[in-house]
């Protein structure tokens, strides 16, 4: 087989990356404006201005698209009367001859008239229009994209912006575990950690601890207008971005084209929990001014629910009953700790998002536009955790028996209180002036992501098993606890659990960016429009993670008197007979404020050693040419990023008894509830690097309805600051050690890309496609067990085991994705409202992680499922919307283990949508996981590929929404 091998970035740039850059600057035929012939385009029905319309002037090549607000501009123009051809799916297309007068040029509105599909007003607003939208703005734009639009109002059917994603071809979502909703977003298999993410242009900052993933559940979609997923890079697009970039945008009153004042009231009711919230929201938006020269959009929403859910755990790998024979698969048990929770959560959203724009003149505009979203998550978490000490197991007479310890294990009846905030802000002030054939766009922009847990609290009280335990595995989902009556009985005696341990934490993690950006646009003559720009993002990162107390002697009396019980927790919801103790999270948090006086020295927060703080500045820069040849489109030329980072954080550098002479309190990193301390020690780390990233794009756009693309382009992955640090963390387990390593030589992921495919739109309002990808990753990141031959097993004199992230070697992705939209507007009468859209992709992935060990070696790449797909039936039409959706996705490989590597098992959810428009007024019932009884978990992950060998599971039922919105 013929091995395919790409030039590293560290050498000369080859003839492909000079022909992306140099091609630029071959400006061919360049002549000085003549005159402007500019225009706006809008819904003859409504006057709603239309983004993405085709405008072309026959006989020449000049052909350009509408913006958000429905203008668009030639320069080049020679005066006399020049015709104009206005095409948007769904919209019958116009001819006009519009005169373009010497000195003054020509400036004209277009108004569209609907086709025959348009049944009645209320699919303008609804799912069709919103579809209409989409099609167009994927059909026009310059990059392979999919879009996703709201209607008018600016509402999706969906609660977060994850889930609405999940609808688009090649992006699958991850499930948190407390509720079940979507989180994370994967685009092509690749994590959401090498994506980009934007909100009106502005990189959203990440809020999350250990990673550059940017929690979506945070974002709600009321205030969001429409997001769009690029696939392709072209050199206007951030450098990152392996997997694609994803461009959210709230409305603006200009865009709306008209007054807008809505307002929605929903219920919420989540299976398990049992209690109803509330969802409110708004928008009001209006043009004012002596000349409408001011436009003014203010979104609102505000979430407050309830979840419960339960999962369950094997904390340590599978042990087989002969540790001497791995491969005896009828006699494997769970590892050290098996742990069943209960979670009660009560979830507090609220987003804001306003937008100021301003018509300074004919040729300068200025906005301002503001998001901002908060999301506070209360838990109650009510645990048993059955802890193995001694792996001697009793012989195994029959495999049907099923297996048991020998010796006495201990049970704990764990309970959390913790308080988690996360809030994401973006803020960006900018412009864009015309002079003449050239456009400056300009912007300055400010974003600030942050996760907090101001309570984080543990307790653990324990009773003994007197007798053997057993475990049955006849359910992979749910290993069942086998023990006797005698021992059933002292578990549901709270006057049996001896006070064991209390934990309390702070953690706090935030991220801060600001950016300045300038791009210049120069229609150079009717051929060629360049674009060049300069952009400067500067990023402040800070984890600070710290211990408030710990300590297992403080109390001693049992469960029964501790003044900590709550009602019992039952597994009943999900089909299972398991019944356990419950802690009351009133009392858990009195006892988390009232702690100084029960316990000493709780005063201050001890730091960890993996706290920091890290600075990234990105210096950008591009050129950019588009040529329009006849029916050829071609984007070229390359993006250069500088980056600079520069890490601050404390290094352990060694690990003392606290009885030490020569240590004491008055060190950093002495903690009086662990029976070893370690001395801290400043560390500084410092890296730059400079990526040349040459992109290029070819459309042949063979008529208005078939589209053929090819694509070409660089990405990389900036390494997570916590990686780089270079810090050290240890833990001893028994007589061992885990050592944890930071890797300041860790370099940054470059990938090559390439795609082709091809857009056909269909009569009415529909589109088939098929586009395939490949991506080959060099030097991808992951966080995993350090290779053999740098380390001997040995820290500070004891055995370890290290783990450190490093950069693998090559990473291969290819796939192709099929997707297909359409209405049914033949059918006759009612029947003409159906519609149908699905997406299936199917792609296969492997990595060459470089380390020696074989099940490290050749493996899947991460969160990269071999196929992902929806299927939606739709109906539009008499005052109806209403959809039942069908998604499914592969398994994916989840982390690399020493052993036996985790992976997520497949999934798939069917989802409802029925609304009813009357007299602007709608009625709407919402339904999440249609058929999720919690007969079967919702998010499943197992040591190796199969269910066999249980890692963790998580149920969380269905959700229904109801409610009303009202339109003014």
């Amino acid at each position: 087989m013929k091995t395919l091998s790409f030039p590293s970035r560290k050498i000369a740039l080859r003839p492909f990356q000079l022909l992306c850059c140099l091609g630029t600057f071959v400006l061919g035929p360049v002549a000085l404006p003549a005159e402007t012939l500019s225009g706006r385009v809008v819904d003859a029905a409504t006057l709603a201005p239309l983004e993405a319309a085709a405008v072309t002037l026959p006989g020449t090549e000049q052909r350009t698209r509408t913006d958000a607000q429905g203008r668009f501009q030639f320069a080049n123009i020679v005066p006399g009367s020049v015709p104009v051809t206005i095409s948007y799916l769904g919209l019958e297309t116009l001819q006009r001859t519009v005169t373009v007068v010497p000195g003054a040029g020509a400036s004209a509105e277009f108004a569209l008239e609907r086709e025959a599909l348009w049944l009645d007003a209320v699919m303008v607003s609804g799912s069709t229009g919103a579809q209409v939208a989409a099609l167009n703005q994927q059909r026009e734009s310059s990059a392979i994209s999919n879009v996703i639009s709201a209607d008018q109002a600016g509402r999706f059917p969906d609660a977060n912006a994850a889930e609405a994603m999940r609808r688009i071809p090649g992006v699958s979502i991850e499930r948190e575990e407390k509720a079940g909703d979507g989180r994370y977003v994967s685009i092509r298999g690749l994590d959401s950690g090498l994506n980009a993410f934007s909100i009106n242009g502005m990189r959203v900052a990440q809020s999350d601890e250990e990673n550059r993933r940017v929690p979506l559940d945070t974002i709600h979609t009321g205030a969001l207008s429409k997001i769009t997923v690029y696939k392709s890079l072209t050199p206007d697009l951030d450098g990152d971005g392996i997997g694609g970039a994803v461009e959210m945008a709230t409305a603006t009153a200009f865009e709306l084209g008209r007054p807008v004042r809505s307002l929605t009231l929903e219920g919420i009711y989540q299976d398990f929990a049992g209690e109803l919230g509330y969802l409110a929201g708004g928008t009001f938006a209006d043009v004012f001014g002596a000349e409408d020269q001011f436009g003014l959009l203010v979104s609102f929403t505000m979430e407050d629910r309830d979840t419960a859910g339960f999962v369950v755990g094997n904390d340590e790998e599978w042990i087989p009953v002969d540790e001497d024979n791995a491969t005896q698969n009828a006699a494997w048990h769970p590892g050290e700790e098996m742990e069943y929770n209960t979670y009660a959560n009560n979830r507090e959203k609220w987003g804001l998002s306003a937008a100021l724009e301003w018509k300074l003149s004919p040729t300068t505009e200025l906005y301002f536009k503001a998001s901002l979203n908060q999301f506070t998550d209360t838990e109650l978490n009510n645990g048993r955790h059955f802890v193995m000490d001694d792996f001697e197991f009793d012989a195994l007479q029959d495999p049907a028996v099923p297996l048991s310890y020998s010796t006495d294990n201990a049970v704990l009846a764990y309970g959390e209180y913790e308080q988690t905030e996360w809030e994401l802000s973006n803020y960006i002030a900018g412009g864009t002036t015309r002079l003449g054939a050239v456009r400056l766009d300009y912007s300055a922009a400010y974003s600030t992501g942050q996760q907090e847990e101001p309570r984080d609290f543990e307790v653990f009280y324990a009773a003994e098993l007197e007798d053997a335990l057993g475990w049955d595995l006849s359910d992979p989902n749910f290993p069942r606890p086998i023990m006797t009556a005698a021992d059933a009985a002292r578990l549901a005696d709270p006057a049996n659990y001896e006070f064991d341990e209390v934990d309390m934490d702070y953690d706090q993690s935030e991220d801060t960016k600001w950016a300045v950006k300038l791009d210049a646009t120069w229609a150079v003559n009717e051929t060629l429009v360049l674009q060049a720009g300069v952009k400067g993002q500067f990023s402040e990162r800070e984890l600070n993670e710290a211990n408030r107390f710990q300590s297992d002697e403080a109390r001693h009396d049992s469960l029964a008197t501790s003044g900590l019980l709550g009602g019992d927790s039952s597994f009943g919801d999900i089909g299972q007979s398991l019944v356990i103790l419950g802690y009351d999270a009133g009392a858990l948090d009195q006892l988390f404020v009232n702690r100084n006086n029960l316990f000493e020295d709780t005063t201050d927060p001890i730091p960890d050693e993996d706290s920091y703080v890290a600075n990234e500045d990105i210096y950008a820069g591009y050129l950019m040419g588009t040529w329009n040849l006849g029916r050829w489109e071609i984007v070229g030329g390359a993006r250069v990023e500088y980056t600079e980072v520069e890490t601050h954080n404390q290094e352990l550098v060694v690990i003392v008894d606290e009885d030490d002479p020569a240590y004491g309190e008055d060190q950093p990193g002495w903690n009086p509830y662990e029976e070893e301390n370690y001395l801290l020690a400043p560390l500084s780390s410092r890296s730059t690097y400079t990526e040349v990233l040459p992109r290029l794009q070819v459309n042949y756009r063979a008529s208005d309805r078939l589209v053929y693309r090819a694509a070409a382009f660089t990405s990389l992955a900036r390494p997570e600051f916590q990686f780089i640090s270079g810090a050290t963390e240890a833990e001893r387990d028994g007589g061992e050690y885990e050592v944890s390593l930071g890797n300041p030589d860790l370099e940054a992921a470059y990938a090559w890309n390439f795609d082709l495919g091809v857009e056909y739109y269909l009569d009415g309002i529909g589109l088939v496609s098929v586009n395939g990808f490949f991506k080959s990753i060099d030097g991808f990141i992951f966080n995993d067990a350090a290779p053999e031959n740098e380390y001997d097993g040995q820290f500070l004199g004891s055995p370890a085991t290290f783990e450190q992230p490093v950069n693998g070697n090559t990473a291969k992705i290819h796939g192709i994705e099929f997707n297909y939209v359409t209405r049914f507007t033949s059918l006759p009468g009612v029947m003409s409202g159906l519609g149908f859209y699905g997406n299936l992709t199917l792609q296969d992935s492997e990595a060459d992680t470089g380390l020696d060990d074989a099940n490290l070696t050749d493996v899947p790449f991460f969160n990269a499922p071999d196929y992902v797909g929806t299927v939606a039936l739709t109906y539009d039409r008499s005052g109806w919307d209403c959809s039942l959706s069908y998604s499914f996705r592969d398994g994916y490989l989840d982390e690399l283990m020493d052993g036996i590597n985790i992976y997520a098992q497949p999934y798939e959810s069917l989802d409802l949508q029925l609304a009813y428009t009357w007299n602007q007024v709608t009625f709407s019932v919402k339904v999440q996981d249609l058929l999720d009884s919690g007969d079967s978990p919702i998010r499943t992950l197992t040591r190796g590929d199969s269910r066999r060998f249980l890692n963790e599971n998580s149920w969380n039922g269905r959700t229904v929404r109801f409610g009303t919105s009202w339109s003014f």
